[in-house]
């Protein structure tokens, strides 16, 4: 009898114990040992493609984690200043498209986009860190982070490069990109610049964007053109690129609107010195 007593008093306890504050069954919580949590596959390192068009590139056939794994050219190819996300190295892969290229390898590294399937890109289109437009005439670039490291050649004025924060050193900061304005890429021997000859500011990169897809626009594309200046105006007024901007869409009329208004203050100044001169009489 005694045991029968003790036995109902566990089950009333118990019973009591999967209830809540209200009476109803308290929920099932899962142990967290048994929470599975799902592998992250794929490039996951933060980056940015550095060129306008940089070439994007899908598996052809199945990847056999050798240099035989075949990729070909895939449409869109990739914008300027395009978040993506970068594998961690690069690897030998075989090209499959037309000739003299098909069949040749080249080192590629895997690359994710915004939309569409992961696929691959060369390693110097495509680099990871933080976007900055350069914003100084003369940005000048350093082999080290010294001045005494200081190489003869300046950074054109508008270049939109990649830097890696973690390797600032004092005033100084490696970046990536590609010079439009003499045509050749960052040499990694020679990366170095002063971080105050960049610009950070959303605005600034973000119409420097627009401005230099618009000017490596073929002429065919001349409405297209058109309308990404008339964007970089609308959108960003107080780049420090809007009279750049500016003189890309209007050439010339810079200068004309500035005679113009030269020649209005003086028509303005002379009536009223002839004003000033009748009240006397």
């Amino acid at each position: 009898m005694k045991r029968t007593v003790i036995l109902a008093i566990a089950i009333a306890m118990l019973s009591f114990s999967c209830r809540d504050d209200n009476g109803q069954p308290a929920a099932h919580y899962q142990d967290p040992l048994e929470t599975i949590i799902p592998e992250v596959t794929g490039p996951q390192i933060p980056g940015f493609s550095l060129l306008v068009n940089a070439n994007f590139y899908l598996l052809d056939g199945e990847d056999t984690g050798d240099e035989y794994t075949g990729v070909r050219w895939a449409s869109p190819q990739m914008s300027l200043g395009e978040p993506v996300l970068l594998g961690e190295a690069a690897r030998q892969m075989t090209f499959h498209g037309n000739p003299p290229d098909h069949g040749r390898r080249f080192n590629f590294i895997e690359t994710r986009r915004q939309t569409g399937p992961s696929g691959f890109a060369f390693p110097h289109q495509v680099a990871p860190g933080r976007l900055a437009v350069v914003a100084d005439e003369r940005s000048t670039l350093f082999s080290g982070p010294r001045l005494v490291d200081m190489a003869a050649i300046i950074l054109t004025r508008g270049t939109v490069v990649v830097y890696d924060p973690e390797t600032a050193v004092g005033d100084f900061v490696q970046v990536r990109g590609f010079d439009y304005g003499r045509n050749v890429f960052v040499q990694a021997a020679v990366s170095y610049i002063r971080s105050d000859t960049l610009s950070r500011r959303e605005t600034d990169v973000q119409s420097a964007i627009l401005l230099r897809t618009a000017l490596q626009a073929p002429a065919a594309q001349a409405a297209r053109r058109d309308l990404l200046l008339e964007a970089a105006l609308l959108e960003h007024p107080d780049s420090i690129f809007h009279a750049d901007i500016f003189e890309a869409l209007h050439p010339g009329a810079t200068e004309a609107a500035q005679v113009d208004a030269e020649v209005a203050t003086g028509e303005t100044a002379l009536l009223e010195d002839e004003d000033y001169h009748t009240d006397l009489y």
